[in-house]
């Protein structure tokens, strides 16, 4: 019985199509979306945890690679491996499923430096669009909005980043279902 070999170069055009997938899937997933963030700081915020968090994922990404070289080579386990801590950030998205443009808020208990707060403010989103946003892990965000911007009643969810990746926000969302039937009556 004999075996084929599969010619080196072959494998080399594989290994390196693999390796162009992963990127590609990598940086498809890694999008955010910062068009629908109108207040200046919270968009600069946002760039810069979008920078650190490229930064994250390329250095754990290398310690990861290595650690694995190292441990086959030295036929032990690998001595690095990653954890999900504080410099974390997870990426979210805010799906509006209403016919109107929701004006939302989002307010943390993550301190990003001294009394700077990781809030985003002024994200308006367009009916039946998305937003990705980025935020730290872990934390938690109240998320206050409402079809208009000068409501004066805001709905309110809490949101945390160990919790689904994706909200979907509509107007009446928050109303209990007996409140519902009263303002129908």
């Amino acid at each position: 019985m004999t075996i084929m070999k599969i010619p080196t170069s072959l494998l080399h055009k594989a290994f390196i199509l693999s390796v162009k997938a992963i990127l590609i899937f990598i940086v498809i997933n890694a999008c955010t979306t910062t068009k629908y963030i109108t207040d200046t700081e919270s968009l600069e915020k946002h760039k810069m945890m979008k920078s650190n968090r490229g930064g994250n994922i390329a250095a754990t990404s290398a310690l990861s690679v290595g650690s694995v070289i190292l441990s086959m080579i030295m036929n032990m386990e690998p001595v690095f491996q990653p954890t999900i801590g504080s410099g974390a950030f997870k990426r979210v998205k805010l799906k509006n499923t209403s016919q109107d443009t929701l004006y939302v808020n989002m307010l943390s208990d993550y301190e990003l430096s001294d009394s700077i707060y990781c809030d985003y403010m002024g994200i308006q989103i367009p009916p039946q669009k998305t937003c990705r946003l980025l935020i730290p892990h872990p934390s938690i965000y109240y998320v206050y909005f409402s079809p208009s911007l000068q409501s004066a009643q805001d709905e309110k969810i809490e949101m945390q980043s160990t919790g689904k990746r994706k909200i979907v926000l509509y107007p009446g969302m928050t109303i209990p279902l007996d409140e519902k039937q009263e303002k129908t009556q």
